[in-house]
């Protein structure tokens, strides 16, 4: 994500050299949502917990509070482990960091939005970058 980053603010500042004398080119991720970030880490609870209950097998249940007995899912858990691990270590994980890094970004100047990821959901080409620049006042070098 920071090599397209980078790509963009090298072709802005070759394109508009007033942006590399001010050094006024930044830019960072955007934030995930919160909740993504959240089912993200329960899922590494989640992660742990099933290590833990193929490690300690049935023992585990002693441990935890009012349980008597190892509870039903506990019993499919271990009629499927290779399913369930499965999904637990290698498709949860990517269904939710298909959420995390959005790859959306915004580019700014004097905090005006020259162009939003978030709002078009493509990546900008040249055209797109030099027509905001040169509305925004800018001359192109």
């Amino acid at each position: 994500m920071q090599g397209n980053f980078m790509k963009v603010k090298k072709f802005l500042e070759d394109t508009f050299p007033e942006l590399n004398v001010n050094g006024s080119v930044t830019g960072s991720n955007y934030p995930a949502p919160p909740l993504a970030l959240l089912i993200a880490n329960v899922l590494s609870y989640v992660q742990i917990f099933i290590v833990a209950v193929f490690m300690f097998g049935d023992s585990i249940w002693s441990y935890v509070p009012f349980v008597q007995s190892p509870p039903e899912f506990y019993h499919a858990l271990k009629r499927n482990p290779i399913p369930v691990l499965f999904g637990i270590f290698l498709i949860l994980p990517s269904i939710i960091q298909s959420h995390i890094a959005t790859g959306a970004f915004e580019i700014a100047l004097d905090g005006n939005v020259i162009f939003s990821k978030l709002e078009s959901g493509r990546f900008p080409d040249a055209n797109d970058l030099i027509s905001g620049f040169v509305k925004a006042g800018l001359t192109k070098s």
